[in-house]
């Protein structure tokens, strides 16, 4: 599988196992309520935020009028608990000779009325002496104190909704006790509705239950029942599916998945019409108000603790709530959870988007692009709850995200370390260890194919070695090899050099690559030396233990730009280093043969090293393989440490004038001199036979002092 493929792969397994997982704890548990809880957050932002009310500021919804127990009705009337029923009886004849639709009670009469009647008395004196038309009245009204006057007036009415109550038992039992107003009233209702207000966990009343189940019957909402009245749908039988919500005879209506209906609030506290009921029960308002419209009687004075915190407001009245779910119903404003295939669907695709962005792009990007890919989601759930009331939850969304994250950025770090470890485990008997740490970092450059650098390769070879091995056994062969190219290794990356390969007992050695290296060439040539130094020293041990005596080596080096890379193909390759700039440090190596020294460099590589370095011109050559002559140099060793061959290095110079001048005395002359000051002296030597034959045999006359070298 390609590196594309399995990311991509490892993109989905996580995207599935996120959204698996999320889904199972998003319904159990402690970690279930947290989640349920900051949705729920996000859901009052965009309403009361975000969207903002539906209605334009200063605008007062009049499609439910709200007669309203206020302060000015406790002032003007007195204690509420001490009013007469007939008051409401009252207030229920004016609305129904207003025209009102239907006429809803967000009170309870869950007991009868037991005022006295010396008060009872007083209460009727009062009102009708303060209503023109009502004094002849007064006798009526004591006739049907308390219960029977607010029967009579819903009778009368005969479109009078009366709250109940609806008592949940504790500790989740699903036990529901219902209270009803007293029989005689409930008898004459044109129905009964629950005013249960349930706050979520955290305090604010998001959703009405529906319905209630209670004496092995179902009662709407007091809300769902006066808006089924009003718009003449069938109120009964009424029941909850699951699986679609609640439903009538023709009707259906959306619940979340408890069965509450959503709340969508159109806006802070006073948004409906409300009028005070003293001015009703008075007669001080105009029919106008309440014609043609639903009419819900409730408190919203505050000594009557009937508040509750919504998302627009901490201390918002509950006949308002009932209001809003009125309104929401007869505008069909439904706030509608996304069904579980959308649930999954996002959750899949947060998951995915973040899975491929970790694994696909640098950790900068990464965060970015996740970062605009969920706005862009938070955007889209905000923008279909505005639009549509669609309620697209994004908690859930920001989890799978974070999750699906944190897993592609630890299967990347792990991929990535075990990329390295391998990395470094195939390169670590090659490359020094901080070149092995390096392309450990960048794994991508270790691709089939290369670039060009400029580099100093070398190229170390024993010399005759074929004659030295004779008569070894393999094993002994074998023992000395590994022995001698772990010392050269060793020297090789001491310099941060790469073991480009084995050939035998010969090596090849890269400075510059894969590591670039500023002073390559000077590495190149302090490794040389050393691997001189190293001979020196182990020829005892190598004797002792190899019985091998007089190993020598030769050292090529040369300078240049070449093609760096994995060379090979898709199935097997090196890394490696080619071009003339190679070609030409083989060569030289194999010169040092020819000169009788142990390390000549190329023209290039003279250029760079410097003055920490003593250098001698040994010729012009034209190798094998190349038409223009180059200059290659001798490397004696560290200016510091040969300050001995000043004297060689300047009579070894007029005698190489001497000698392309074919002045072939005095270049003996000066090569004789050489050899006084050095006997063993390989080039000096070399020179001297070279004379001799020349001198024989003079070159032709275009002859242009270049030494042709037709041997690799």
């Amino acid at each position: 599988m390609s590196h594309l493929l399995r990311r991509l792969a490892v993109a989905l397994v996580i995207a599935v196992l996120v959204t698996a997982g999320l889904l199972v704890v998003s319904r159990v548990g402690v970690f279930a309520d947290l989640l349920r809880s900051f949705e729920a957050r996000t859901l009052d932002y965009r309403m009361a935020h975000y969207r903002g009310p539906t209605v334009p500021p200063g605008t007062v919804l009049d499609d439910v009028v709200i007669v309203d127990v206020d302060e000015r009705s406790l002032a003007e009337l007195g204690q509420f608990f001490r009013w007469p029923r007939y008051y409401h009886a009252a207030v229920v004849d004016t609305l129904a000779r207003a025209g009102a639709r239907v006429i809803g009670f967000d009170l309870l009469f869950s007991e009868p009325d037991r005022m006295e009647p010396a008060v009872a008395d007083h209460y009727a004196r009062s009102l009708a002496d303060s209503v023109d038309g009502l004094a002849d009245r007064r006798d009526f009204l004591l006739s049907l104190s308390g219960d029977p006057a607010l029967v009579a007036a819903a009778q009368r009415a005969g479109r009078v909704v009366f709250g109940a109550q609806a008592r949940f038992a504790e500790e989740d039992s699903g036990a529901v006790t219902w209270v009803p107003p007293v029989p005689a009233l409930a008898a004459v209702a044109l129905g009964l509705g629950h005013v249960q207000i349930v706050p979520d966990p955290d305090g604010i009343v998001r959703r009405i239950p529906a319905v209630v189940e209670a004496g092995g019957q179902v009662w709407p909402a007091l809300g769902l029942r006066l808006a089924l009245e009003a718009l003449g749908r069938p109120s009964s039988p009424v029941r909850l599916d699951p699986a679609s919500g609640v439903k009538g005879e023709g009707w259906t209506l959306p619940t979340d998945a408890d069965g509450d209906l959503l709340l969508d609030y159109a806006g802070p506290p006073g948004t409906f019409l409300r009028v005070s009921y003293a001015d009703v029960l008075r007669g001080r308002t105009s029919s106008l108000l309440f014609r043609d419209r639903i009419v819900l009687i409730g408190a919203t004075a505050s000594g009557l603790m009937d508040y509750f915190s919504v998302p627009f407001s901490p201390h918002f009245p509950g006949v308002e709530i009932h209001a809003n779910l009125v309104h929401d119903l007869l505008q069909q404003r439904f706030i509608r959870p996304a069904g579980p295939i959308g649930e999954i669907a996002g959750l899949f695709l947060i998951g995915l988007a973040a899975g491929l962005l970790v694994l696909f792009l640098r950790p900068g990007l990464a965060v970015a692009g996740c970062t605009v890919v969920l706005a862009a989601y938070v955007l889209f759930a905000f923008e279909r709850f505005a639009g549509s009331g669609v309620w697209i939850g994004v908690i859930l969304p920001l989890a799978a995200w974070m999750a699906a994250a944190a897993s592609a950025s630890g299967y990347r770090y792990w991929a990535e370390e075990r990329s390295k470890q391998a990395i470094k485990r195939a390169f670590s008997r090659y490359l020094a260890p901080q070149v092995v740490e390096q392309i450990a970092g960048h794994p991508e450059r270790l691709g089939l194919g290369g670039d060009e650098r400029v580099l100093t390769v070398g190229f170390v070879d024993i010399r005759d070695f074929t004659t030295l091995s004779e008569g070894m056994t393999a094993g002994r062969l074998t023992a000395f090899l590994n022995d001698y190219l772990s010392e050269m290794t060793a020297t090789v990356l001491a310099e941060e050099g790469t073991v480009d390969k084995y050939i035998g007992d010969a090596i090849m050695m890269l400075f510059g690559a894969p590591n670039a290296l500023p002073d390559h060439a000077a590495r190149a040539c302090r490794t040389a030396l050393a691997m001189r130094r190293v001979v020196s020293v182990h020829q005892a041990h190598w004797q002792a233990r190899h019985r091998l005596d007089g190993v020598r080596i030769g050292v090529g080096l040369n300078t240049g730009t070449a093609a760096v890379g994995n060379m090979g193909s898709a199935f097997r390759f090196d890394y490696t280093a080619m071009g003339d700039c190679v070609n030409l440090a083989s060569r030289l190596e194999g010169l040092t043969k020819v000169y009788g020294t142990d390390l000549i460099v190329g023209p290039e590589t003279a250029a760079l090293i410097g003055p920490e370095f003593a250098l001698r011109e040994l010729d012009l050559v034209r190798v094998k393989g190349k038409r223009e002559a180059v200059r290659i140099f001798e490397v004696h060793g560290l200016s510091a440490e040969t300050v001995g061959f000043h004297p060689l290095d300047a009579a070894f110079a007029e005698g190489l004038r001497c000698f392309r001048a074919r002045d072939w005395e005095g270049a003996r002359r000066c090569f004789d001199a050489c050899r006084q000051l050095r006997p063993e002296d390989g080039p000096t030597l070399y020179y001297l036979r070279l004379i001799e034959a020349l001198a024989a045999t003079p070159p032709p006359a275009d002859w242009d002092g270049v030494s042709v070298m037709e041997h690799k």
